[in-house]
């Protein structure tokens, strides 16, 4: 893990724009590694796939894994989701360490981590930006982004926790202005930082 770079993990609810910010954040010239994008790597290991199947065997059609009936399972069983993050947090943890230990000591390191408050993750960062928008912004990011109902947005907003009480130095992104708006405020956080 390196010592002496500035990490800054950006989380916050689904929908609040933390992919936008870590967009512009790039655009910047910022080092940015995604959680998200991880995420997706690990479905297609199959070593993953394979621990997967044994959570979610229903979620396999024809050794296929189908991603919509594993976020519909999620979603509506409490005891699902929780035995999915117990797995994949600790996949995704590992591979974020590797990510961080691959750039340069000096450079400030960025991460995306949508659900950093139910995660222990906390103790790798020096600060945090938490990313905040109102509740009909985040359901119509939601409904835009993945082609569902009003009520199945809800229900996953519901799913995740908005306490963002963290033990060390936390910054608040509102985002429920133009891309302008949220680039000054990125801006200004850089500045300040």
């Amino acid at each position: 893990m390196k010592l002496n770079s500035k990490k800054i993990a950006i989380t916050g609810t689904i929908g609040a724009g933390k992919s936008t910010v870590c967009s512009i954040l790039k655009n910047l010239g910022e080092i940015c590694i995604s959680c998200d994008e991880i995420n997706k790597e690990l479905l297609l290991s199959k070593n993953y796939l394979s621990g997967l199947k044994v959570i979610f065997p229903e979620a396999f059609i024809n050794g296929i894994l189908d991603k919509n009936c594993i976020k519909e399972i999620i979603y509506n069983s409490e005891k699902k989701r929780l035995e999915l993050n117990l797995y994949s947090h600790k996949k995704i943890e590992e591979k974020m360490l590797e990510e961080i230990d691959k750039i340069d000591a000096k450079k400030r390191i960025f991460v995306e981590i949508p659900l950093l408050n139910q995660t222990d993750f906390c103790k790798y960062f020096d600060e945090i930006w938490v990313i905040m928008s109102s509740k009909d912004n985040k359901i119509n990011r939601i409904i835009s982004r993945d082609n569902c109902t009003k009520e199945f947005a809800q229900k996953m907003l519901i799913a995740q926790v908005d306490d963002f009480n963290f033990p060390i130095s936390t910054k608040i992104v509102y985002n429920d202005g133009s891309l302008d708006e949220l680039k000054q405020t990125i801006l200004t956080l850089l500045k300040n930082g």
